[in-house]
């Protein structure tokens, strides 16, 4: 018999977006502010992460959005590696 060895498929690095994924699932409710600090994202790239994911159903803002300080909270939580779709960028 022949065996074949399956090739490992390619892991894929860890961005900013993975950084900030892994920090919510830890936080598990966090402000903007909180992600960029932890995740050593900028603002930008936070503010495009969580509007995102709150469009798909991951995040939830528990106020008005886009006010300073405001509390935002895992709402759905698929496990550890961060759900990937159809996102324009995942800018590090």
């Amino acid at each position: 018999l022949l065996k074949i060895k399956a090739e490992a498929s390619p892991k894929r690095e860890t961005n900013g977006w993975d950084k900030m994924w892994q920090a919510i699932r830890v936080l598990r409710r966090f402000t903007r502010d909180d992600l960029a600090a932890i995740s050593g994202q900028s603002m930008g790239n936070v503010q495009c992460f969580t509007k995102e994911y709150k469009r798909r159903g991951y995040l939830r803002c528990l106020g008005k959005a886009g006010t300073r300080n405001v509390m935002w909270m895992l709402a759905k939580d698929p496990g550890p590696k961060r759900p990937i779709g159809a996102v324009k960028t995942d800018v590090d």
